[in-house]
């Protein structure tokens, strides 16, 4: 649950719902609705720039949502950006936020069920994850690259719970003047953070990518949630598993993770535990 009155972020007028939806309902196989864009130029600090109204809306998780538009006038931002896509946010007519990874889908030769996806699917994280084709003649590129480095003309779109409305990185160091903040402060995002992996050790799952751009927050006070989020290298480990030890080949150890919050013992023999995960916390705090 979030604090935040979403639709302070996302400003989506009523004839906008009402236009999306009698769009799906007249054409159920598709999953994207180019709304209108009125554009208008405004200064701001001296310098003109182009803004607009309206949204663009999505068929996904069995239900209608709009994406925000980031030449807004009501400035509504991002949720993040990737080497392949971008992390758009997302409200139904509700207010319900989720946000929606908007990446190249890969090629035949790399699909399949992934086990990451059945671990976030479990933990309600993963809400669902749909396929489009690129329209050029909505002013789409005719090709965009996947994470397998593929060229193709197809969009994957991917539903995530909306965990938080606040980047623990920017948290720590942009409101700081890139400095990291201080005690108490950073010791209650620390705490709350561990309160959250925890949450994922007691699941038996390792997160493997630990570091403070994977972590939001929600709430203030006494409400104050730091939740961690992307869990793209994460792994489940068996009942009787006490470590994963993952090789290139045998005797070479495979490192994953993001240099300097990686474990000396990942680097030296591959293996990963919940103390993997413990000596990135120390890394990030």
């Amino acid at each position: 649950m979030t604090d935040r009155n979403v639709n302070t972020y996302i400003n989506v007028k009523a004839d906008e719902w009402l236009e999306a939806k009698a769009y799906f309902e007249a054409n159920p196989k598709e999953i994207k609705f180019k709304g209108k864009k009125n554009q208008q130029v405004v200064e701001v600090e001296g310098v003109q720039k182009k803004q607009s109204t309206g949204h663009d809306f999505v068929k996904i998780a069995g239900d209608i949502f709009a994406l925000n538009n980031t030449s807004h006038i009501a400035h509504e931002s991002d949720a993040g950006l990737g080497g392949f896509g971008r992390v758009k946010r997302a409200i139904n007519i509700n207010g319900r936020p989720i946000v929606i990874k908007v990446e190249g889908a890969e090629t035949k030769k790399s699909k399949g069920v992934k086990a990451t996806d059945v671990l976030m699917q479990d933990m309600g994280y993963l809400l669902d994850r749909v396929e489009r084709k690129v329209k050029k003649e909505e002013g789409e590129s005719g090709l965009v690259k996947a994470a397998n480095h593929y060229k193709t003309k197809k969009k994957v779109l991917t539903a995530y719970e909306d965990r938080g409305d606040r980047d623990l990185y920017n948290e720590l160091t942009v409101q700081n003047q890139g400095e990291y903040s201080q005690p108490p402060k950073n010791l209650v995002y620390g705490l709350k953070a561990m309160m959250g992996i925890q949450e994922l050790h007691d699941l038996r799952i390792i997160h493997l990518d630990i570091k403070p751009q994977n972590f939001v927050l929600n709430g203030r006070g006494e409400s104050l949630t730091v939740m961690p989020i992307d869990f793209d290298l994460s792994r489940r480990l068996k009942s009787d598993q006490k470590y994963i030890i993952k090789e290139y080949k045998k005797g070479v150890p495979k490192v994953i993770g993001t240099p300097g919050y990686i474990a000396q013992e990942i680097k030296d023999f591959g293996k990963y535990s919940y103390a993997s995960d413990v000596f990135a916390m120390g890394m990030t705090f």
